[in-house]
């Protein structure tokens, strides 16, 4: 008889490994390509956007800078307010300028210790208008990073949505493919516990789901079992009547014996 819950707990135990290591092989080759391709693009289009933000208003902060202190702390507390159009929060996080005489203006949103780590900086000197540019100062620019977060959370969550569903379909293929070969399994097992003498009809009927394949290899190995018997059952006869003729002999020659010693 053949365990087939042995096989099903086999089947069971051989999915859970297979979809383990898929998912950790899913889950290793997303975290490298996020952060060796997507965290990369990412942080340059966003120091990008520091960059050409910063160029854009480096004329405006010079005359700032030169038209006087007033000004200065104008211009720095319209800056500090632009909105993200995206997530409607500030647009920078500081910005902080160092006029040549010594003199600084800033606007910070972030704690003074966070400057230095902090991923998007964009630092430019001003010059004064002119044929004559004098160095006025150096401006330095802290664009927002919550823009960046916002991009690389919906990313890892598209990823780690497209891993799970790649896991989904991988245990439904992997559960469907062991369906189909489950007759061939018990087929295989049915053959191999098969001992001389058997009958053809130890062979199990195969289930609606084997296919066109396996039932053929089910009828060759029938037919094949039938024709193994009859070659059997017809040496079984041979050697009966052998060793009936052979007793015949022996009895013949035995009485012989006998009438001569007599």
């Amino acid at each position: 008889m053949l365990n087939t819950t042995s096989y099903s707990k086999r089947l069971v135990v051989r999915v859970a490994l297979l979809v383990l290591l898929m998912g950790v092989s899913i889950h290793a080759a997303i975290y490298l390509y996020q952060q060796r391709l997507i965290i990369p693009q990412m942080l340059e289009s966003e120091q990008t956007k520091a960059d050409v933000l910063l160029q854009a208003y480096l004329p405006v902060i010079s005359n700032a800078v030169q038209s006087g202190e007033e000004q200065v702390q104008l211009l720095v507390s319209q800056l500090g307010l632009i909105e993200n159009p995206v997530t409607g929060h500030l647009l920078l996080d500081g910005l902080l300028i160092e006029a040549a005489d010594g003199q600084r203006w800033g606007r910070r949103h972030l704690p003074a210790e966070a400057e230095s780590e902090h991923p998007f900086v964009s630092e430019a000197i001003l010059f004064s208008s002119g044929e004559a540019r004098e160095m006025l100062g150096v401006v330095t620019l802290y664009y927002s990073r919550e823009f960046f977060d916002l991009l690389n959370r919906e990313a890892r969550d598209s990823l780690l949505q497209l891993s799970l569903l790649t896991i989904a379909l991988s245990m439904v293929l992997l559960i469907v493919l062991a369906h189909y070969l489950k007759p061939l399994h018990v087929l295989a097992e049915s053959l191999r516990v098969w001992e001389v003498g058997g009958k053809p009809s130890q062979l199990p009927k195969l289930s609606t789901s084997a296919s066109m394949e396996i039932a053929l290899v089910h009828n060759a190995m029938s037919r094949l079992l039938d024709d193994l018997h009859s070659y059997q059952t017809s040496l079984e006869q041979l050697v009966s009547e052998r060793t009936a003729e052979l007793e015949q002999h022996r009895d013949h020659l035995e009485q012989l014996v006998e009438s001569r010693t007599a």
